[in-house]
Formats: C-alpha cells, sequence, structure tokens
C-alpha cells in the first residue's frame, strides 16, 4: 500500500502552480484500522490501541529518546518552491525572520488562488507558558507513528462523558495516500503536561481515534476539508482505574460560538526557532478567512510545526478557559497567521461519539 506523500493538505494539488496558494500544515500523521459502523454525522471510530497488550506496546515504543526526536511531519517534506502567499495577506505585517517557514503544500484553485486573506496588524509570536493552571496540565504532546517514522502533534483534555477525551487536529489522526486510501496515525499517546521531557502526569495510549469524517473521507486539500481539520482521541484509563480527567483535569468544550472572540492559542511547536520542550502561547482576536467557501477562522499568532492540534480557548482567565478551536494551518508567505476550524454540530456530534 502506497504511503502517503506529503502532508494532509497536499493532496488536493497534483500539480505545483507557482500561482497557487500555498498552506503550511503545523503537524500530520499515520495508520489504523476502522472498528465500527459508528458512522453518520459523527463519523467512523477508528481503533487505535484497543487491547491491553497493545496500549502496552505504544507506552513502551515512546522512550524519552524518540519523543525527543519526533519530528511535525510537514518539517520533513520539501518545501514547495515558486508558491506565493494570497494577495494582500497580512500586509502590514513583516516576516519575522527568513527560513523560519515549515514545509509548504501546494493549494488548489478552490483554495482560491490569489484571495486576500483578512488579517489584523499586530503579529503576537508564540511565548513560553509559565503560569501554570488548567491550560497547563490538560494540554500536552500527541506522538504517533507513520510509515516507521516518529512525528508529533499537540492536544488538551477536554470535558466529555468518558472523561477520557482529547481534541487535536484531525490531520494529526489521519490523512491520504495518493491513491486517498486513509492511512491512520498508530502508536498514539497523549502526553499532558508535557516540559523538557519530563511526563508529570504520565503517557496514555489511544485506544479510539475520532477524526471528522469530512476531513478523513473528504478531498483533503480543497476548502472543505480544511473546514474540518479536527477529531478527537480517546486514551485508556490508568492501571488504577484512573481516568485522563481524574488526573489532569478536563477542559470546557464550546460549539458553535459567535465569531470574532478573543483567544489565547496553546501548542508546543516543535520546528525553529521553537523546540518542543515547553508549552507556548500566543493571545488575538478570531477573524474570519476571506476565502470562497472557507469558515475556519485566523487568528495573529506564530507557532510551528508540532503546534497542530493545540487548543484555542475563549474567556481565557490566565488559567482555563474553553475550547472553541484547534490549531490547523497557515498560509505560505504569511506564517504568522494562524487558522482552525469552526466546532459546528458535526464537530458536536463527534465529540458526543467520541466521548460517550
Amino acid at each position: 500500500m502506497p504511503a502517503p506523500t506529503r502532508t494532509p493538505l497536499a493532496a488536493l494539488a497534483a500539480g505545483l502552480l507557482s500561482s497557487a496558494t500555498a498552506l503550511v500544515l503545523t503537524a500530520a500523521p499515520a495508520s489504523a484500522e476502522q472498528v465500527g459502523a459508528d458512522r453518520g454525522a459523527a463519523g467512523a471510530l477508528l481503533s487505535a490501541a484497543g487491547t491491553a497488550a497493545e496500549q502496552q506496546r505504544a507506552t513502551d515504543h515512546w522512550t524519552p529518546e524518540r519523543m525527543r526526536a519526533a519530528v511535525p511531519a510537514d518539517v520533513a517534506r520539501p518545501a514547495v518552491r515558486g508558491v506565493r502567499a494570497p494577495a494582500g495577506a497580512a500586509p502590514s505585517v513583516a516576516r519575522l525572520a527568513p527560513g523560519r517557514r515549515t514545509a509548504a503544500v501546494a493549494a488548489s484553485d478552490e483554495l482560491a488562488r490569489g484571495q486576500r486573506v483578512a488579517a489584523p496588524t499586530a503579529e503576537p509570536v508564540g511565548v513560553r507558558w509559565s503560569q501554570g493552571g488548567a491550560v497547563a496540565t490538560a494540554t500536552g504532546r500527541i506522538f504517533f507513528v507513520r510509515d516507521g517514522e516518529s512525528y508529533v502533534c499537540s492536544g488538551s483534555s477536554v470535558a466529555s462523558a468518558n472523561r477520557s477525551t482529547v481534541v487535536t487536529a484531525g490531520h494529526c489522526l489521519t490523512e491520504q495516500r495518493a491513491d486517498r486510501t486513509p492511512a491512520d496515525s498508530t502508536e498514539v499517546v497523549f502526553v499532558p503536561g508535557y516540559a523538557d521531557g519530563e511526563q508529570p502526569h504520565g503517557v496514555w495510549p489511544v485506544t479510539v481515534l475520532a477524526p471528522a469524517p469530512q476531513w478523513r473521507d473528504g478531498a483533503q486539500g480543497t476548502t472543505e476539508a480544511a473546514n474540518h481539520d479536527v477529531g478527537f482521541a480517546v486514551v485508556a484509563p490508568r492501571a488504577d482505574g484512573k481516568r485522563l480527567a481524574d488526573v489532569v483535569g478536563a477542559l470546557p468544550i464550546a460549539f458553535d460560538t459567535p465569531p470574532g472572540q478573543r483567544v489565547a492559542v496553546f501548542g508546543y511547536p516543535a520546528a525553529p526557532p521553537f523546540d518542543g520542550a515547553r508549552l507556548q502561547h500566543c493571545r488575538g482576536m478570531r477573524f474570519a478567512n476571506t476565502v470562497p467557501g472557507s469558515t475556519v477562522e485566523g487568528v495573529n499568532c506564530f507557532m510551528t510545526g508540532g503546534s497542530s492540534g493545540g487548543p484555542w480557548l475563549s474567556r481565557f482567565d490566565g488559567r482555563t478557559g474553553t475550547v472553541t478551536s484547534v490549531v490547523s494551518f497557515s498560509y505560505e508567505g504569511a506564517d504568522q497567521v494562524m487558522y482552525g476550524p469552526r466546532f459546528d454540530d458535526s464537530v458536536r456530534a463527534l465529540h458526543a461519539s467520541a466521548g460517550r
């Protein structure tokens, strides 16, 4: 079976046109097995490590050395040459520095070649979060394997009936191969509160993956698929029976929230100038993407590969907030702006299905 050849949103563009819009995904994934006909609006649930032996194998796989070596999959991809940002993207914002961009992926005309992407004029840069609080314990790194290589994303524990649910980006859970067959992540674990290699709350093997069906089954790289780059992962309880939320808490999650809210964005960017060792954050106002057909929202925030799946917190009070989106992608040439999917009714249904 052929392996994935590009980061998730790349599957849409067979031809790399010099005038095409490019996206920079802030991580990427690998391979699992579908377990259910639990489809419909909520989508299928996928088995990641369904047995105790599989869970132990996933946990044992992630030695400290492998965690340090894990990279955002987009960093391993060659950059697409000759592409440019949408015309007028972040017009008053200077680049932070040359060479800080993660690998680009080509986008099709559907992602509006030459369309203007609105953005505020401020340019927040991810800075280390050192204030503790619920966000620091509930947010962590997601490690997974694809084609024998080690990769990393971000995610956070969110409130759910099973008290074992993590929200992240859809492309951290699954992507499509060149022939559009799904390649789902394996050996997936969640490490909440990760800091400088320390695992203060343990390593939690993931038993179920629940990517949005519009992402997994859609034409990845199209605007419609990008609108649904979100998913949930369910982790196994500890040996003592305690569930994730019992140990690290769970951030509230909300759906169909009003646009234009101020948010705090968290994640573990691992590509330069960051190293993935510590939780980083930005703050800013959400704003609509003007690309036709897009429902994602943007925020002025510069974080690099590895931050994918990190939570966007509305009503953040300095310790906690409500998850209303996750880090998904940025545009080539305008990577000081990050975009995330709106949590609509389909995400509500997906959360309920995964978290029951």
